[in-house]
């Protein structure tokens, strides 16, 4: 996914663990549009404290250090 290196081992354990819990408060069906391979970019937010995760459906969700989504 683009942007995966640029945000750090920090940014990518945020990532990942949010990522995690992300899918796990989905459904079956939708969880197709949210897995790994559907993830366009993300990129590290600093003002905001977050990772934006840019998905191939064009929604973008901010993953936060406590492993949270908005």
């Amino acid at each position: 996914m683009k942007g995966w290196e640029k945000i750090g081992q920090l940014g990518q354990k945020v990532f990942s663990a949010t990522h995690h819990k992300h899918l796990a408060s989905m459904g079956a069906s939708e969880k197709k549009n949210y897995a790994l391979d559907q993830v366009k970019e993300v990129k590290a937010n600093n003002e905001e404290k977050c990772i934006d995760v840019r998905f191939k459906n064009g929604e973008l969700f901010k993953y936060t250090p406590h492993g949270t989504w908005h």
